[in-house]
C-alpha cells in the first residue's frame, strides 16, 4: 500500500517547513522511507521549492497506529492542523477526534477487513 500526504489549501513556506518536520518525524518514529514532493523553484530560489507533499512507498499495515499516533503529535504543535485520513474512497476520518481506541477500531480494523485497498491518503487543512 502506499500513503500519500498532502495540503487541501496552497502551501506557504511555513506549511512547507512543518511539512519537511513531519517527514523527518515519520522517518524516525516510525522508520519508514519517505520522498519530499516539491514544487518547482522560482528563479534566483536557492532552496529547491516548497514542499508540497509527503509520498510513503510500500507503507506496511503494521505501520499505521504509529504513523496516526506521529501525526496526532505533529497536528498538535502550533501551528494547528486538521488532519484526514482517507483510505482508498471511503469517507474522510478526521483524526484530530480520534482515541487510540476509536483509531484501531475505525482505522485498523477496517484496513485488515479489507486486504485490497492500495492508497491511503493524509490531507492536511490549516486551522483558522
Amino acid at each position: 500500500m502506499d500513503a500519500y500526504i498532502k495540503f487541501k489549501e496552497n502551501v506557504t513556506e511555513d506549511d512547507s517547513y512543518n511539512l519537511k518536520q513531519l517527514a523527518d518525524l515519520i522517518q524516525e518514529d516510525c522508520d519508514l522511507s519517505v520522498n519530499l514532493e516539491k514544487q518547482d523553484a522560482k528563479p534566483g530560489v536557492k532552496d529547491g521549492g516548497l514542499a508540497i507533499g509527503i509520498a510513503i512507498a510500500s507503507f506496511p499495515l503494521t505501520a499505521i497506529q504509529t504513523l496516526i499516533s506521529v501525526l496526532q503529535y505533529w497536528q498538535s504543535k502550533p501551528p494547528k492542523y486538521s488532519l484526514y485520513l482517507i483510505i482508498d474512497n471511503h469517507p474522510p476520518l478526521l483524526i484530530d477526534n480520534l482515541s487510540i481506541e476509536e483509531m484501531k477500531f475505525n482505522v485498523i480494523s477496517q484496513l485488515q477487513a479489507q486486504s485490497d485497498f492500495k492508497h491511503i491518503n493524509i490531507q492536511i487543512s490549516r486551522n483558522r
